[in-house]
């Protein structure tokens, strides 16, 4: 008997001489004697050879089974008779739901928001109201959420300050010249960043002239200034500094060193700061050194790379990967057509090897230049979409080719494989992506209008848009959300038609809103999920994207801001308000302000259930 039918119906059983119904108001669903109860001629006889009586009921469930009921426990015990009943079910405590009988953490973002406190500053007015900000007067700070450190928490990192400068003001380091640091608030506590910031040591003369390292990305200004990342190259989860170019007199970008021998500076992260000290990392030589100005980029000139920096061989060490070459206006795979490659300078300790090796690809990408990038979209006919992502977590990214254009006038649609929706994704091997893809399978149903499907690994991030042609008719991207490793599949919205054929974006649920995930499996996507969110979010419409929208600020009290990402560490994101939509004053333009603003600041985090 299922536990449902146990609750929602009243049984009674006659058998000879007795009879029983539900108990009423008791801890549990038992048994009553209404009948034949009494003394037997054998009780009166004081005959003591009587015989057990035999039982006068049905089990309704085996000793000992629990099973789900509604958001509780019901277990199976015997009552008072010696008959096995399902007993009343017990609420799973709050934040947890049943499943498979046992109460466990739900699945979801609890509706109730706790304060995450963070620092006074960043602008004045506002706070930190976004993840990340620029200075707007003098005063306010630079910022960024980053995890510097590699404890796999978000820290808030302010790279610069603004200084007065003739009628406006200049943003540049503390301690800028001679003892530059950046102030981190750490992560990975419980209620908020660390009060007090650590200092985050930097390079002396790095960056832009008589500013600094005001960010964790720059682009020069002036002549002599920098170009400059954070990325991870020597793989242990702690980002580092990689000065890579320099604005040459003729305002051109170069690889830092003599034309012969560029290199760029790498300063190692070790926990605190960033080397004093740079190590060399030699750039291969001849006609392509010249252009490594950027830790990505793509040349115009002919026959010039398209290049990217990234670990793909999986030992650690980031490579320098060329992806395409130079065939104005176009960039094209090496090998293209028929034996398509890119051109792999693996990276070590040293550096990059001077002579690359070749990474084999398979057929496809865009019809007239192949996989001559990282990622592509369908812009003709023939072309296909692809990305590279690790989908199986196990550290080592895949091509994986989502979708393809065969009809403009229809738009793009997921592949079909095996007669059913999926993504074809190539493992990587020792030398190149294996020539024959596995199937990732996609759910049947939503996506893309006209039965297209999930044809690329986001979709549906517009606020709205014209329905009169093809559209995305839910939201989705890709995110691990459960902290496994694997990414998720996330449906986050749904386009709604309104009249004068248009279309705007709600939350799945409507009052009672969710995500639906589909978690990764070795399979693909194949179960959806309900993933609970909390009401509100853009113009009350929901929390439609895994991140709000900055810009503009719109015009209605109640609006956040938010981000999805992992503020304590356990490789589970949260979601996470950072910002309230609110009027300027007199004539200025609405923006976000800090939760707490005038008093305690904070941000309002909507923890996974716990």
């Amino acid at each position: 008997m299922s536990v449902v039918a146990s609750r929602s119906a009243v049984v009674a059983v006659l058998l000879v001489g007795c009879s029983y119904e539900p108990t009423v108001g008791g801890d549990d669903v038992g048994v009553e004697l209404t009948e034949g109860a009494g003394s037997s001629e054998a009780d009166e006889a004081g005959d003591d050879t009587t015989e057990d009586a035999p039982k006068l009921c049905e089990d309704a469930c085996e000793d000992g089974a629990a099973a789900c009921a509604g958001d509780g426990v019901a277990r199976c015990a015997a009552d008072e008779h010696g008959c096995l009943v399902w007993l009343v079910p017990e609420p799973c405590p709050e934040g947890q739901a049943c499943s498979d009988g046992a109460c466990s953490a739900a699945a979801g973002f609890v509706r109730e928001a706790e304060a995450w406190a963070v620092p006074a500053g960043g602008r004045a007015g506002a706070g930190f109201a976004t993840p990340s900000g620029r200075a707007a007067a003098v005063g306010d700070d630079d910022w960024e959420l980053l995890d510097l450190d590699g404890d796999g928490a978000l820290d808030l990192v302010r790279t610069a300050a603004a200084y007065p400068a003739g009628d406006g003001f200049v943003t540049r380091t503390k301690g800028f010249p001679l003892g530059p640091f950046w102030e981190v608030h750490r992560g990975g506590g419980a209620d908020g960043f660390a009060a007090g910031p650590m200092a985050w040591s930097l390079p002396v003369g790095v960056g832009l002239g008589g500013r600094g390292l005001v960010a964790s990305v720059g682009e020069p200004q002036g002549d002599g200034d920098l170009v400059w990342a954070v990325r991870d190259v020597d793989g242990d989860a702690r980002p580092d500094l990689v000065v890579t170019g320099v604005r040459a007199p003729d305002e051109s970008l170069v690889p830092l060193g003599p034309a012969d021998a560029p290199r760029w500076d790498v300063y190692r992260n070790d926990g605190s700061g960033f080397a004093d000290q740079a190590e060399p990392w030699p750039l291969p030589p001849g006609a392509d050194g010249q252009f490594f100005h950027h830790v990505d980029g793509a040349a115009a000139a002919a026959n010039g790379p398209a290049w990217s920096l990234l670990d793909l061989d999986g030992d650690g060490w980031s490579d320098l990967v060329i992806t395409g070459r130079s065939a104005p206006p176009l960039h094209v795979v090496p090998g293209f057509p028929d034996s398509p490659h890119w051109q792999l300078h693996r990276g070590g300790p040293g550096g990059f090897e001077s002579n690359f090796a070749l990474w084999s690809l398979p057929l496809g990408g865009r019809a007239e230049t192949g996989f001559a990038g990282l990622s592509g979209s369908a812009e003709a006919p023939g072309d296909q979409l692809w990305t590279l992502l690790d989908l199986d977590g196990d550290g080592r990214r895949e091509l994986v080719v989502t979708g393809q254009l065969d009809d403009a006038a229809v738009g793009p649609a997921a592949l079909t494989l095996d007669g059913a929706p999926g993504w074809a994704a190539y493992p990587a091997g020792d030398d190149g992506f294996d020539l024959s893809p596995r199937t990732v399978a996609l759910p049947a149903a939503g996506g893309a209008t006209g039965g297209r499907g999930y044809y690329a690994a986001s979709g549906g991030q517009d606020i709205a848009g014209t329905s009169n042609g093809p559209y995305d008719a839910n939201g989705w991207e890709l995110l691990d959300l459960d902290g496994d490793g694997r990414l998720d599949l996330v449906v986050t919205n749904e386009a709604r038609e309104i009249a004068g054929g248009v279309y705007k974006r709600g939350a799945l649920g409507g009052d009672a809103p969710y995500w639906d995930v589909y978690f990764g499996t070795d399979a693909g996507f194949v179960a959806a999920t309900r993933w609970p969110t909390p009401t509100g979010g853009f113009i009350g419409r929901g929390f439609l994207w895994a991140h709000g929208v900055l810009d503009p600020v719109p015009e209605n009290e109640g609006t956040v801001l938010w981000h999805t990402g992992d503020l304590d560490g356990d490789a589970r994101p949260e979601l996470v308000v950072t910002g309230l939509a609110a009027p300027g004053e007199g004539n200025d333009p609405w923006n976000w302000q800090v939760p707490g603003l005038d008093g305690k600041p904070h941000w309002q985090v909507h923890w996974q259930s716990r």
